[in-house]
């Protein structure tokens, strides 16, 4: 897009993908800042037993959110007429959103596992 619409060579079209890291890295100091403090304290909360995978899940819904926000403001901005900063800004915010879903899916996922394997063994 970047390169057949606004004209620019390969090399500056692959630089419109730092937009994307630069989410993911915003997205991881959100995480450490301020979702893990939240978990620890939902830890403390259910200290005998194992946090139930539901508090983790505002961080997916907020991802979820910000996946729609993200790309349709990237698809709605794509146009020549259109600055090239607006769907590189849309870019961030995808990559923001990417990073939320994914530790939202992946991170408790082998704690499932186990929980579940444990509470079927027991069956």
């Amino acid at each position: 897009m970047f390169g057949r619409d606004h004209h620019f060579n390969e090399a500056i079209s692959g630089l419109m993908f730092l937009p994307l890291f630069v989410g993911c890295i915003i997205s991881v100091l959100i995480y450490m800042l301020l979702v893990n403090p939240y978990y620890a304290q939902a830890k403390e909360a259910y200290a005998p037993e194992p946090v139930p995978p539901e508090e983790r899940l505002p961080i997916g819904v907020a991802g979820g959110v910000i996946f729609t926000i993200g790309f349709f403001w990237f698809g709605w901005t794509s146009f020549p007429s259109i600055s090239y900063w607006s769907p590189m800004l849309a870019g961030g915010l995808f990559g923001v959103s990417i990073t939320f879903i994914f530790v939202r899916i992946f991170v408790p996922f082998p704690s499932f596992l186990v929980l579940f394997f444990s509470f079927a063994a027991q069956i």
